[in-house]
């Protein structure tokens, strides 16, 4: 994906953290990444929080995709990761099927991955377009910022 894109869509989360003087995590850095071996890693998160219970990240795709959803799964089942994960997926659409397939398997997936993980991930899928995100994505985003989130409302 464009860095530029990317940079776009977490402009209003970045902000948001800034103001709230939270510590945030992003970037290709080794404070954000997932080691799978000596050689590996995954990137954690295009932008992560943590906090005491849990890391709340968020991915842009420019395009449908699994992987940043599958590769949580690898993560906790592996024991890579013990918070429960709290992610919101923001995907480019320019209509209102693009992607339908991707978003089918993405919600069998997350189904599955709930299944096998006992809830240790909650994932929310948003879309952006022409340069914008979802506001319902910001809106999310700062109620878990205010502890306003609850695991047992998912």
């Amino acid at each position: 994906m464009s860095e530029s894109i990317e940079k776009e869509m977490l402009k209003d989360f970045i902000d948001e953290l800034k103001h709230r003087q939270q510590k945030y995590y992003n970037g290709q850095g080794n404070d954000n990444r997932i080691k799978v071996n000596n050689k590996v890693s995954f990137q954690f998160g295009d932008l992560r929080i943590d906090t005491d219970k849990y890391h709340i990240i968020i991915e842009v795709e420019s395009s449908g995709g699994i992987t940043n959803l599958a590769k949580y799964w690898y993560a906790i089942e592996k024991g890579k990761i013990t918070k429960t994960v709290i992610l919101l997926h923001i995907y480019k659409k320019q209509s209102k099927n693009d992607y339908a397939s991707h978003e089918e398997l993405w919600d069998f997936i997350y189904d599955k991955m709930n299944e096998k993980l006992n809830n240790k991930i909650i994932a929310k899928r948003f879309d952006y377009k022409d340069g914008h995100h979802d506001k319902n994505a910001l809106v999310f985003f700062k109620s878990l910022l205010d502890g306003q989130f609850h695991i047992s409302d998912y």
